[in-house]
């Protein structure tokens, strides 16, 4: 049985986000026109090598204290999702899959408190254009961003194999790459992982589940503009138990975050409470055996549904058609008139003459 993933407090760069600017403009300026911003997206642009002859000398790699000592100078005058992201990135980069869940929850919390006011902003002179939002938003599943900032995270060994995500993930994939781990050596990784439930794979629970409560969040807000960051949640979900009924640990005390005190008197406007570290199997039965209760619930299912091809029949048409799914959940008559073919359009209406 594995023991209960120990609550810690809040780590002191939520405060960073959280803390508004002002009363008055608590996410402040929009940065799109600040240098100093501009700046910081120059520093995380591809860099290549300068070749001299024979001489070839290698691309100056990112400083990434230095980028994170440039994201908390701009998010105490503004409060913008990319650079939360890229505040993301640096933790990652120096604290690991930990940091990956803590951000997630920090980005959710702050889409919450600030729906309207964090930029980019969801209205553009009074009018809906949430194009900005989503791209800022899209970021998350970049290649060279994020992505590839958990690919390099170091994982706990296992009888003296150590893996890195990128490792997992290639072993995952099918199908399987040259040189991917056996699928006996992952098989046991996951299993010890499972019972002894380190930190570091706690957090790749975590993080699954902040993702698909992500993508509910965009698919409310932002509509059919909702970017497709399934390729993050994949990648998180390498680490999923593959056996969840054999995952016997009890769920852990719920305890409350209390992120008015941070934001000092904002309110927060999350309905549940987000639960530190739930247990393995806490995370696999919501993932697994949930049951349908509501229109979320189903669009969590088939978001999943959609997720497993993706990976196991990337070819399968299925993909295009669930994600179609969800696009048209919740639309009335005349949105679907937009959304969908002419020919699918009568052979619905058919149907419900």
């Amino acid at each position: 049985m594995m023991s209960n993933s120990q609550h810690r407090p809040y780590p002191e760069w939520f405060q960073t986000v959280l803390t508004p600017v002002s009363d008055e403009t608590p996410c402040g300026e929009n940065p799109e026109y600040n240098s100093k911003f501009i700046l910081l997206l120059s520093q995380l642009e591809p860099r290549m090598g300068a070749e001299y002859g024979n001489f070839v000398e290698a691309a100056e790699p990112v400083n990434w204290v230095e980028i994170e000592r440039e994201c908390r100078l701009l998010l105490s005058h503004t409060k913008d999702i990319r650079i939360i992201i890229i505040f993301i990135r640096c933790m990652v980069r120096q604290h690991g899959a930990i940091a990956l869940a803590e951000g997630l929850e920090l980005l959710l919390q702050a889409l919450k408190i600030w729906p309207d006011n964090l930029h980019p902003q969801l209205a553009d002179e009074g009018e809906f254009d949430p194009i900005m939002r989503a791209n800022a938003l899209a970021e998350l599943a970049a290649h060279e961003g994020l992505m590839a900032d958990l690919r390099q995270i170091s994982l706990p060994g296992v009888q003296g194999i150590v893996a890195t995500v990128r490792d997992i993930e290639k072993a995952n994939q099918i199908p399987r790459e040259e040189g991917a781990l056996p699928s006996h050596t992952l098989e046991n990784m996951l299993n010890e992982w499972h019972q002894h439930s380190p930190d570091e794979i706690i957090a790749f629970y975590q993080a699954a589940q902040y993702l698909q409560e992500l993508e509910s969040l965009m698919a409310q807000t932002l509509q059919e503009a909702a970017p497709d960051i399934s390729r993050l949640r994949l990648l998180v979900e390498c680490f999923t138990p593959r056996h969840p009924k054999e995952c016997i640990a009890p769920p852990p005390q719920a305890k409350e975050r209390e992120f008015a005190a941070i934001c000092h008197n904002t309110p927060v406007l999350t309905e549940e409470p987000l639960n530190a570290a739930p247990s393995v199997s806490e995370v696999a039965h919501t993932l697994v055996h949930r049951s349908i209760n509501s229109r979320h619930d189903a669009l969590n299912q088939i978001q999943e549904l959609r997720a497993w091809f993706i990976r196991t029949e990337p070819s399968s048409p299925a993909d295009g058609l669930l994600h179609l799914t969800e696009q048209i959940i919740g639309k009335n008559f005349s949105e679907l008139f937009k959304l969908l073919p002419q020919e699918l359009i009568a052979h619905l209406t058919n149907r419900q003459d």
